[in-house]
């Protein structure tokens, strides 16, 4: 290692050391509650026909899809779950070879316990 690269990786520590201690002294004395992510749409997932591709995964622009990390299906493969906050984008069916998704949009988005906002 060169001694300009090792001077540059001190000095990013050094930045990164003293904004990680700002940010610690930072104190927050009314913390506004973050409201829960709004969902467009759900989806249906057969899972039993999952073969654990991760394709959904990636095309997901709102990054609610998650794969099992200890669950399988019948067929020993692991499968995408649902998060709240789908768009309804379609993006996972268009994506899937085997064709597990329905998408389903809603009239109003919903919150994560199923309320509704205005």
């Amino acid at each position: 290692m060169t001694k300009t690269t090792k001077t540059t990786k001190t000095m990013k520590t050094m930045k990164m050391t003293k904004t990680m201690k700002a940010m610690k002294a930072m104190k927050v004395t009314n913390p506004q509650p973050i409201p829960p992510p709004l969902s467009r749409g759900t989806l249906v997932i057969d899972i039993d026909a999952c073969k654990g591709c991760d394709l959904c995964i990636d095309a997901c622009p709102a990054d609610v899809l998650r794969m099992t990390t200890d669950v399988v299906n019948h067929r020993g493969y692991r499968y995408p779950q649902l998060l709240p906050g789908c768009i309804a984008c379609k993006a996972c069916s268009a994506i899937c070879p085997d064709f597990v998704f329905q998408v389903y949009r809603y009239d109003e988005p919903r919150d994560e316990t199923g309320g509704t906002h205005a």
